[in-house]
């Protein structure tokens, strides 16, 4: 139920920065039993790992500053050369990403 959103260890993946308010960005936590009523297919990558990706339009995905090559690289085949990709970078004097 709801109890869900006030478990601390639930509240990283809910929750964001102040200094990152501008980013036009969702975060969707369900349950891997809906993901075919919504729309959601699975991709087993070559790390043998299972990703999943709602059906719709994709123009651009982020690599998170502190992501392993791997990750990027699961990614990176996971989404082909049609899609642009950004790595992000951490500041060294602020509290922010460059992208």
């Amino acid at each position: 139920g709801i109890a869900i959103f006030n478990d601390i260890a639930f509240k990283p993946y809910i929750t964001k920065s102040l200094e990152w308010k501008h980013e036009d960005e969702y975060r969707l936590v369900i349950p891997k039993e809906a993901f075919e009523e919504i729309g959601i297919t699975s991709k087993i990558c070559s790390d043998n790992k299972e990703r999943h990706m709602r059906n719709m339009k994709i123009t651009k995905v982020y690599l998170g500053a502190a992501m392993s090559e791997e990750n990027k690289n699961c990614v990176r085949e996971a989404v082909g050369d049609k899609i642009e990709i950004v790595e992000a970078s951490i500041s060294d004097t602020d509290y922010k990403l460059i992208l």
